[in-house]
């Protein structure tokens, strides 16, 4: 059996992956679910010196905690960030690395650097008037799309605050990834996806895997089927369809 290590996204927490985790469990895989400093049931501890570096630090000393070996990583959305940074350090402990609409930035620049002017200018307008200067509050997740009005109301009242210094951190200049074979499944009736660049990006790489699917950002609500699929290949080392 496999270890899988997931690392849940933006205003999220470890709850993330209640509905994914459980039959992973149920096939003997070790799961394990952290929580993000500041983020989730850690919101009470959240300060502006939470960034996404510490993050990553967090996730190491966690896999070397529980000592993690030929395990897979799976990350959503700014936890692609940290998943694709953590890789960097403990590279030859994975098995395989899966991104959920992964927010993934080059190489020497943060994610605040992805967004549109329009969205970078009114996520710092907001931190400036409501976030004190460095909180980001969580967006209505009807924005993020394929979501139904009973999803995003269940879904709203559990998102919590994360520190500007999370999207302003860069990523490690020198970083190389881990050779293991990368899975992206981004969400195709996003228009416009805002991951594009990403996806062209990696597109090009031989050892990333690329499948569309549909259900918006928040897959793991609005399509689990398909997260559970790409994980089960991811597992057992196949290979990814194009369509999910």
């Amino acid at each position: 059996m496999t270890d899988v290590l997931f690392v849940h996204g933006s205003w999220h927490g470890g709850w993330t992956w209640d509905g994914i985790a459980p039959p992973l469990r149920d096939q003997g895989h070790r799961v394990l679910t952290p929580c993000l400093l500041g983020l989730g049931r850690d919101a009470a501890h959240l300060h502006a010196g939470i960034g996404l570096v510490e993050h990553v630090d967090q996730l190491e000393a966690l896999v070397h905690e529980e000592d993690l070996q030929d395990f897979l990583l799976v990350g959503h959305s700014y936890g692609g960030a940290l998943a694709h940074a953590l890789e960097g350090r403990i590279a030859h402990r994975l098995h395989a690395v899966v991104h959920l609409e992964g927010a993934i930035p080059a190489p020497g620049e943060g994610i605040i650097t992805m967004w549109p002017e329009a969205r970078r200018s009114a996520t710092l307008q907001q931190v400036e008037a409501t976030g004190e200067g460095w909180r980001v509050d969580p967006p209505d997740p009807r924005t993020w799309g394929g979501m139904s009005d009973e999803q995003a109301d269940w879904l709203a009242p559990k998102l919590t605050p994360q520190s500007i210094k999370t999207y302003r951190d860069v990523m490690p200049a020198d970083l190389e990834a881990a050779p293991c074979v990368h899975y992206y499944l981004y969400a195709h009736d996003r228009v416009p996806q805002p991951y594009q660049a990403v996806i062209e990006r990696f597109s090009a790489e031989p050892n990333w895997q690329l499948a569309a699917t549909f259900g918006g950002h928040e897959l793991m609500f609005t399509n689990p089927e398909a997260v559970m699929r790409v994980i089960e290949i991811a597992l057992d080392g196949g290979a990814l369809p194009a369509r999910l």
